[in-house]
């Protein structure tokens, strides 16, 4: 999925995260890439790598709670702000997991052994083939839905009391 994580950082700010920034929304939606695509450039790794297992998203959710309890002490109101952030970026983080349908031995790394060799993909052809219907057609599916389902939600007419507060 490529275009979809954008559209989930959209969808997630025009619902259930409306008090959130948009620019954390897409660095979470984007996480796993975000480190595995550096991997793949600068090191040879695989385009699903370490990035895309549950441990690293373990440690990034633990990282990140720590820091918002260090740097973000305050008032009940801030702390729920706080937490309000804290599940946002890691239900787009578990999202990216579940949408790009993560192999299990990825997924579950290192529980289930070593991670895969590098696959020979590359950015800019990757990019071509999967909208062009030559890569995981499920994973374009999904990528599509969740493009739509931010569209929808970006096109909805604003009830009086979004207008009044926002």
């Amino acid at each position: 999925m490529i275009l979809g994580h954008a559209g989930l950082a959209v969808l997630a700010r025009r619902t259930a995260f409306s008090t959130v920034s948009l620019v954390p929304l897409l660095a979470a939606a984007y996480g796993p890439d975000l480190i595995d695509k550096m991997g793949m450039v600068f090191w040879g790794t695989s385009g699903k790598f370490v990035g895309h297992s549950l441990a690293v998203f373990a440690a990034v959710a633990g990282l990140l709670a720590l820091w918002l309890r260090l740097f973000r002490p305050g008032p009940a109101a801030q702390t729920g702000r706080a937490g309000r952030l804290w599940w946002a970026l890691t239900l787009l983080w578990l999202s990216h997991l579940l949408f790009d349908l993560t192999e299990p031995v990825v997924l579950f790394w290192p529980f289930l052994g070593p991670l895969p060799p590098p696959d020979p993909y590359a950015l800019g052809s990757g990019l071509v083939a999967f909208y062009t219907g030559r890569g995981d057609l499920a994973v374009l599916a999904l990528d599509l839905l969740c493009l739509g389902a931010a569209l929808a939600a970006v096109l909805r007419p604003r009830r009086t009391a979004d207008v009044r507060s926002g």
